[in-house]
């Protein structure tokens, strides 16, 4: 039973780091400029010099964006690997097919709960 439970929190921790660093409109953001940079790369009415500056400004913003999700991996990982520190066996319990379900489960509950508190207040 304290098995669930730890897991519902790790269930809740990951959820509440990926509203934290707002990861959708990271991840939607990234997409968004790699799109711009197609259609840049692939204009003829572009100089090639305004491309080159353009492709410097999306450069660093490619990169500013890839270490923020990085970012967000390496917080996830490190939890999981020092949860799995103070009690062993938890990443095996974690990729087992048994916690995919329930993970899935709990963040669904946890979602809507969210929610619907919201929607009270």
């Amino acid at each position: 039973m304290t098995e669930y439970i730890f897991f519902s929190v790790i269930v809740i921790l990951i959820l509440e780091l990926i509203n934290f660093f707002n990861f959708k409109n990271l991840l939607f953001n990234y997409f968004r400029l790699l799109k711009k940079t197609k259609l840049l790369i692939n204009s003829k009415n572009i100089s090639d010099n305004s491309k080159e500056k353009f492709l410097k400004i999306f450069s660093v913003k490619f990169f500013q964006n890839s270490m923020k999700i990085l970012f967000f991996f390496m917080i996830i990982f490190i939890t999981i690997f020092l949860i799995n520190f103070f009690y062993s066996g938890t990443i095996s319990k974690i990729i087992s097919m048994k916690f995919i379900i329930f993970s899935i489960l709990i963040a669904l509950i946890y979602i809507n709960l969210k929610k619907y508190v919201k929607s009270k207040l």
